[in-house]
């Protein structure tokens, strides 16, 4: 990729890849590592982990017909841990955090165009949380709030009427999990709840590009959570689907061919765990190792 970087977000449009924000070590020491106009205050953020890093508001493309990136109009916000998803050819990006501010920011790309436009802020501040459409709705989902915790919260944004709304909450908080969505339901998949990482698998999304119907994670650095859960739409009701081989947290997911395939961290010096979960029918559900 043209920027390096951690915690960004992408997601599928049109054929291509979208990476979004993240953010990076500083390597001018000394220096605030972000400045960013953020409701009008001028921020500056120092580091407070030993390593200083600066979040980043790059976009970048990347055509795999002809194996090459494109640089793309910046976000209107730097921001790290945020969610990208696509719907109707247009890209939604949501939370994140600037700094140590956890950020509402929800802004929205037009690729034909290349022009960004803000939208109505999400109702809960959140970075780490994961994003999906279903039927032209825009869903975020968990994350770590600016309360300091880690939460189950599940909103909706109607882009035809620019509007949010609140629905049933996750039946696990967590964060840094992946999320994807196959035959219109959307499932959540492993993460950390604060305490220890999840299994999981939401299902009504793996936080994905949704290729294929196929969903893919890639891997994570801390311990997971194995529990995976799933939201309906149609019924407005989360319940709790067969759990992953592995717990993982920080793991990533892609829809393909009818499967999703998860993988992730399952101790901090595991990494790569993957496992396939295949879903013929609600009935025949069920993990496996690949």
């Amino acid at each position: 990729m043209p920027s390096p970087r951690r915690l960004c977000a992408a997601t599928a449009c049109n054929g291509s890849l979208y990476v979004f924000g993240g953010e990076a070590v500083n390597l001018i020491p000394g220096i605030p590592n972000s400045v960013n106009n953020l409701d009008g205050m001028i921020r500056y953020f120092w580091p407070t982990d030993g390593q200083d890093y600066m979040q980043l508001d790059s976009a970048e493309r990347f055509d795999p017909m002809h194996g090459t990136w494109e640089v793309l109009p910046r976000m209107p916000t730097s921001r790290a841990g945020c969610a990208a998803t696509t719907a109707d050819g247009l890209i939604y990006v949501s939370g994140g955090r600037l700094g140590e501010t956890v950020l509402s920011v929800f802004e929205r790309y037009d690729p034909h165009i290349g022009r960004w436009e803000v939208l109505p802020r999400v109702p809960t501040a959140r970075s780490g949380c994961s994003s999906v459409s279903v039927k032209g709705g825009i869903y975020v989902l968990g994350g770590k709030c600016s309360n300091g915790r880690v939460q189950g919260v599940c909103e909706r944004f109607h882009p035809t009427f620019g509007r949010w709304e609140k629905l049933q909450p996750m039946l696990s908080p967590r964060s840094a999990f992946a999320a994807g969505v196959l035959m219109e339901v959307i499932y959540a998949a492993g993460g950390f709840n604060g305490a220890v990482g999840l299994s999981s698998a939401a299902r009504r999304g793996l936080g994905l590009t949704g290729l294929l119907g196929r969903l893919k994670a890639r891997e994570g650095e801390l311990a997971g959570v194995g529990e995976v859960e799933c939201f309906d739409p149609a019924t407005g009701f989360w319940s709790e689907t067969v759990a992953m081989n592995t717990p993982r947290v920080g793991g990533a997911a892609a829809v393909t061919g009818g499967a999703v395939t998860g993988g992730g961290s399952s101790a901090p010096d595991i990494l790569g765990t993957q496992g396939a979960l295949h879903i013929p029918c609600e009935s025949k559900t069920s993990f496996k190792n690949g």
